[in-house]
């Protein structure tokens, strides 16, 4: 699942069952709105895959490993290179109230 935060450039990527859930969970105990972006069902086992790509831009002064200082389209880019590497054609990610 993806987040960002109000912060503009900040984004969070994790996994979650239940991603809108997950987002008000995290929202209640913040300062900050949250707008989850996609969420990508049944492919949560790559995350740790993704978090090392983006680890030159993790933000380092907040709890977690999730955080990461990068656009959106930085962090789209490192799923999609996740995906190509497990060779998935990957057609069930969703936006918020749709699936693509």
């Amino acid at each position: 699942d993806v987040y960002k935060r109000q912060i503009p450039g900040v984004v969070k990527i994790g996994r979650s069952s239940n991603p809108e859930n997950r987002k008000r969970s995290l929202q209640a105990s913040q300062n900050f709105r949250m707008h989850l972006l996609a969420a990508f069902p049944g492919a949560g086992h790559m995350e740790p895959r993704v978090h090392n790509m983006l680890a030159y831009c993790r933000v380092l002064d907040v709890p977690g490993r999730e955080w990461f200082e990068c656009s959106t389209q930085t962090a789209f880019a490192a799923i999609g290179t996740a995906l190509a590497e497990e060779k998935t054609e990957y057609t069930k990610w969703r936006l918020p109230g749709r699936t693509i």
